[in-house]
């Protein structure tokens, strides 16, 4: 289990160190020591600690009890007070505060250890009832909903407007709301908010399609006539009048290199994709919406494609002559989250420097600077960190053994690298939660895996820091796995002294499309042409 991370809150420096010392011996991380209330809500801001150890009587305009109430209204994060004092009336005073504990100095060790896992494990706890009765109560407060709904997010009740809501997407044990300004992830299930949005206004969107049904088609590229009538069938039996829709966006296909943004789907791009050098799934997106805007006369875009390519002229060296480091990696997603992030911090994007780590059954870490991606391992043929199904950057003189070996054929190998490598090859399974409940059972096998494989993330993430000369605004955790509680506190104990670590869990592709079409449509960027 992961080291729990410890705030000391103490304005005298002998005895912080004193507190610091003790909580390294029993094998506790200690996040920081700060003198005063106002430091410590910045500091927790920061670096959201698992724990504060708070000192009552604090220099500063607020003291310890005050700074406690306002960690537990903002963050939610348990408290325990050291204090030299145990009249009555300071504890009085100090039941205002809400503490999991409360410790009289000077203290012995193994107090200070067992106040700290009782209150863990009272937090927890406590975690798992509010987790409960948050969903009955937004159950019982949104029954008779007519214009909004009240999403519990960020400990606080937040009033959502059913008109600012672009879309709602499941995630795991998550709902995550995507409004005009902010994305809500709240704890509760798809099927309850069904029964809560209004049915004119939302649909309900799956379109699947089986194995059998698609085997018929000789290539990906065949399907998109197919794929596109399903599409317009769903349009039509919900009722969406095709002349309401001003632009037609698809996912970006895997093209020629290209730089970030929004693209016109030109007719040679459109060539381009009816006959690609590389089949994937993406090539469908450009196929599908062109054929539908033009039905209607209006423009079909792509947004921030896989192969956006950025590539300072030194990362392309790969080493050898024969070979050349190129880019292929979620490029939607990773420049959605940066986007996101320089928004609250109320910058543009293009005067941001940020890492970000794309997690998900590939994994891809690009070097943001300046709105461009300076650098990013190819994350299509596996290169960079292992993850759940990718093998990564395998040791090149064993790979060249195995090729050679005449155990396997070229699709073997290629199925070691992508598909039946990383995460599955060691312990069967590609689903991180399955690993998850391995490790709580105390497989040790399932444990040294994933370790390894957070390890991996770490590296690359301070490779791409130095690619940024150390100047770097945030990193930024993202993907499907960032959902993983375990591995984000694993990389961000690795990575934090580069800068403050921001998780976006899941993938903010839909929105990044629609943003990517609203730019251009409201004139704040011009449509770019694919040559």
């Amino acid at each position: 289990m992961a080291k729990l991370k410890i705030l000391v809150v103490e304005d005298e420096n002998i005895v912080a160190k004193d507190i610091q010392n003790s909580l390294t011996k029993l094998g506790y991380k200690v996040s920081g020591v700060v003198a005063t209330g106002e430091k410590c809500i910045a500091e927790v801001d920061e670096s959201r600690p698992d724990l504060v150890l708070m000192d009552i009587m604090l220099k500063g305009k607020i003291d310890g009890i005050d700074t406690a109430k306002i960690l537990k209204e903002r963050y939610d994060i348990p408290v325990i007070f050291l204090t030299a004092y145990a009249d009555e009336n300071t504890l009085e005073k100090a039941k205002i505060g809400e503490p999991y504990g409360y410790i009289i100095k000077p203290f012995k060790e193994k107090e200070l250890q067992t106040t700290i896992e009782m209150a863990v494990f009272k937090h927890e706890k406590d975690f798992k009832v509010k987790k409960e009765r948050d969903l009955y109560h937004s159950i019982v407060e949104n029954k008779d909903a007519k214009d909004s709904i009240f999403v519990r997010a960020d400990y606080r009740l937040n009033k959502v407007a059913f008109k600012d809501i672009y879309f709602v997407e499941a995630l795991k044990d998550y709902v995550v709301i995507n409004t005009s300004d902010n994305i809500y992830t709240t704890h509760t299930t798809m099927k309850h908010m069904i029964k809560i949005l209004p049915e004119k206004e939302f649909v309900r969107v799956t379109l699947r399609h089986s194995e059998g049904d698609l085997c018929r088609f000789a290539t990906i590229a065949d399907q998109h006539e197919y794929r596109e009538k399903f599409v317009l069938k769903f349009l039509e039996d919900n009722k969406i009048d095709l002349d309401s829709i001003d632009a037609v966006v698809g996912r970006g296909g895997v093209l020629r290199p290209m730089p970030g943004g929004t693209y016109v789907v030109s007719k040679a791009m459109y060539d381009y994709l009816k006959a690609p050098k590389q089949e994937h799934a993406s090539n469908l997106g450009a196929l599908i919406a062109k054929p539908i805007a033009d039905r209607i006369d209006v423009p079909a875009f792509i947004v921030d494609p896989v192969v956006v390519d950025e590539l300072e002229p030194e990362a392309r060296v790969a080493g050898h002559p024969n070979f050349e480091r190129i880019s292929i990696f979620h490029a939607l997603n990773q420049k959605a989250v940066a986007r996101s992030v320089s928004d609250k911090l109320g910058k543009k994007y293009e005067d941001c420097n940020f890492v970000v780590a794309h997690l998900g059954g590939g994994i891809s870490i690009g070097a943001h600077r300046k709105g461009k991606i300076i650098d990013v391992n190819n994350a299509l043929d596996g290169d960079g960190p292992f993850s759940a199904e990718r093998s990564g950057g395998l040791p090149t003189g064993q790979l060249v053994e195995i090729c050679f070996s005449g155990k396997y054929t070229k699709q073997d190998v290629k199925k070691m690298l992508k598909g039946q490598g990383g995460v599955v090859a060691y312990l069967g399974t590609n689903d991180m939660m399955e690993v998850e409940k391995r490790i709580d059972n105390k497989d040790e096998k399932a444990l040294a895996v994933f370790n390894a494989m957070c390890y991996q993330v770490s590296k690359d993430i301070g490779a791409c820091a130095a690619v940024l000369n150390g100047d770097v605004d945030r990193v930024i955790i993202t993907g499907g796995v960032a959902n993983d509680k375990r591995l984000v506190e694993y990389v961000q104990n690795k990575v934090s002294f580069i800068a403050p670590v921001e998780v976006i869990p899941g993938e903010e592709e839909m929105k990044a499309l629609a943003y990517g079409a609203l730019r251009v449509l409201n004139k704040e960027e011009k449509a770019k042409e694919y040559n």
